[in-house]
C-alpha cells in the first residue's frame, strides 16, 4: 500500500456583491495527481515546515503548526499571496517584488531543496498561521496510487495582494462563489474532486469570509472515502459525502 503523505491546503476567501468567493486553480494537464481538476492552493509538508525556528509564526504552540506553515508556504508558492505580517502590521506594498518572485520560483523547483526560512527571518516576516481555521481533514482512498492526509484550512485573503496561478503547477485560476463552482462542476464545465466539492458545499453555511475563516475549528477526524467500480463508472462513497460519481 502506498505511503500516506501529510499535506495542507487553503481556501482563500473574500467577500463580493455575490457573497463569499473562493480562489481556485486548475492543475496543469501534465500533473501527476488530479490533472485538470480545479483545486485550492496546497501541497505536501516539506522538511522545513516542521521546524519553523523562533519567532517565525504567530502560533508556536499549535499542535498542527507544521501543517499550517505548509499551508501558508503553498499559498505563496502557488498563488503568490503571503499570509504574514511585518513589524506587527501588513506587509509593505512593494514587498512582493522581484526578490519575492525569485523565492517563489525556488520553492517551485523541487530539485533545489530551498529553505525559505532565512529569507523570511531576514525581512522580519511572521507567518499568520493562527488565523487559519481548520475546515476538514481528508485521506486519499486506499485504492489510489498516490495518497495524502490533507488538512483543509480557511483564510481571508489580504485585500492588498492579488492571487494568481503560478503557470507551473497551475494553468488557470478564478475567484468564484461556491454555488457557481458547484454548478459549473455539475454541468461538466470544471472538474472537482470529492474533498473539494464537500468543502465548497460547507461554505454555504456562512455569511462572510471572516465568519467562515474564524469559525471554531472543524473536526480533525479524518474522512477516508472508499472507491467503488460500478461497471465502467467509478464512485466515491463516505457517510460525509454520500455517493459521488467521479468517472
Amino acid at each position: 500500500m502506498p505511503d500516506v503523505h501529510d499535506a495542507a491546503t487553503v481556501l482563500l476567501l473574500r467577500d463580493s456583491t455575490e457573497g463569499i468567493e473562493v480562489f481556485m486553480q486548475r492543475r496543469g494537464s501534465g500533473a501527476a495527481f488530479m490533472a485538470g481538476a480545479y483545486v485550492f492552493p496546497g501541497g505536501k509538508l516539506d522538511p522545513w515546515d516542521a521546524d519553523p525556528g523562533g519567532g517565525l509564526t504567530d502560533g508556536a504552540q499549535l499542535p498542527d503548526l507544521g501543517l499550517r506553515i505548509a499551508a501558508v508556504r503553498e499559498v505563496f508558492e502557488e498563488a503568490g499571496v503571503l499570509l504574514g505580517t511585518m513589524a506587527g502590521g501588513p506587509l509593505p506594498p512593494d514587498f512582493l517584488d522581484d526578490d519575492a518572485a525569485r523565492v517563489r520560483a525556488r520553492l517551485h523547483d523541487r530539485s533545489d531543496a530551498f529553505d525559505w526560512r532565512p529569507w523570511l527571518q531576514g525581512h522580519g516576516v511572521v507567518l499568520s498561521v493562527a488565523h487559519l481555521g481548520v475546515a476538514s481533514r481528508w485521506i486519499t482512498p486506499e485504492a489510489e496510487p498516490r495518497r495524502f492526509d490533507t488538512w483543509f484550512y480557511r483564510a481571508v485573503a489580504p485585500t492588498d495582494q492579488v492571487p494568481d496561478h503560478d503557470g507551473v503547477e497551475m494553468s488557470d485560476s478564478m475567484w468564484v462563489t461556491p454555488m457557481e463552482a458547484l454548478s459549473r462542476a455539475d454541468r461538466g464545465e470544471v472538474a472537482v474532486m470529492p474533498p473539494t466539492r464537500a468543502n465548497l458545499e460547507a461554505l454555504g453555511a456562512f455569511e462572510s469570509a471572516e465568519e467562515a475563516a474564524l469559525v471554531p475549528d472543524g473536526s480533525t477526524e479524518p474522512i477516508l472515502p472508499v472507491i467503488e467500480h460500478r461497471g465502467e463508472e467509478i464512485w466515491v462513497t463516505h457517510a460525509t459525502i454520500g455517493e459521488l460519481r467521479i468517472r
